[in-house]
């Protein structure tokens, strides 16, 4: 069922009428796999309509099956998409109560209904204090990291939540500092403290980054927004760019930190002028030059 109402982010007509069987089944004690049913659920609140995301690129890449962008067909193809979208979220959203309820478990499904909460857009102080107060009483980091993701991930902003990220920012366990940085990228209202710069200069050069958040009930993955991380402080950014451009020249650097500092140095776009290239930019080249002759790396 994943595939045929929602597949890579895009949800379809059927999609909404599908979705008040996922709750009532959702409720049941007996139904398998509900930590499986609250992550569609979950993809489907954050579901979107396909020639709306991609209408940028079908501009650069005409498909013509699919049709042109700025014509009257493809306008109301889209405006029809954009309704079932609208629909799909709707759906998920009456199930508010519902997913409240499961958090009360202290289990796998409390933490995929966490999930489905932090990525809804009603009751949204609500959700933040209910995902405050599980932040408070989990003990284990790893979960604690996660619920720091979803706080990230929900629009609400509050004095407890920036509060919670910066202490998080100081906390012991690396999962916990990297989740607080990710957290602090998506929120523009969290000031960069001392202790957030830090975090962010640790997440961005981490080169396990995702691995901190495996074995949650959800696709963490989804919550990280590394694009966010590389733009969120521009002396962050330098910091990073400083510290991952020493360990690439001394040897120590793995694939992960290259592809980091040629993304934060030269972007994704390649518009970068490869005769006024900076002093940073031209140590990078002649690392990754050094790194290709000396240990045989290839990229």
């Amino acid at each position: 069922m994943f595939g045929n109402i929602w597949h890579q982010g895009t949800v379809y007509e059927a999609t909404s009428y599908a979705v008040p069987f996922l709750i009532q089944l959702v409720q049941d004690p007996a139904t398998p796999d509900r930590v499986g049913i609250l992550g569609l659920l979950a993809a489907i609140a954050h579901g979107a309509s396909y020639l709306d995301v991609h209408e940028g690129f079908l501009k650069k890449y005409p498909v013509k099956k699919i049709g042109v962008p700025g014509t009257e067909e493809f306008n109301r193809k889209k405006e029809r998409e954009l309704a079932w979208v609208a629909a799909a979220h709707s759906a998920v959203a009456e199930g508010y109560e519902v997913y409240t309820a499961l958090l009360d478990s202290r289990s796998q499904i409390a933490y995929a209904a966490a999930n489905v909460l932090a990525r809804l857009r009603v009751g949204l102080a609500e959700t933040s204090e209910l995902l405050l107060d599980m932040l408070q009483k989990e003990s284990r980091g790893r979960y604690r990291a996660g619920l720091l993701l979803l706080i990230g991930e929900h629009v609400h902003d509050s004095a407890e939540i920036e509060s919670a990220v910066n202490t998080a920012a100081t906390a012991e366990l690396i999962e916990e500092r990297c989740a607080a940085a990710i957290a602090a990228s998506r929120k523009m209202s969290v000031e960069i403290s001392p202790q957030l710069r830090d975090a962010l200069i640790d997440a961005i050069c981490d080169e396990d980054l995702y691995r901190h958040f495996e074995g949650l009930p959800w696709d963490a993955s989804d919550n990280i927004d590394r694009d966010a991380l590389f733009v969120r402080d521009p002396a962050v950014s330098e910091a990073a760019i400083e510290r991952l451009l020493a360990e690439v020249e001394a040897g120590r650097a793995g694939e992960e930190s290259y592809y980091t500092l040629c993304r934060l140095l030269f972007g994704t776009d390649g518009g970068f002028d490869p005769i006024g290239l900076s002093m940073m930019q031209q140590r990078t080249i002649d690392a990754i030059i050094q790194a290709i002759d000396d240990r045989g790396l290839s990229f």
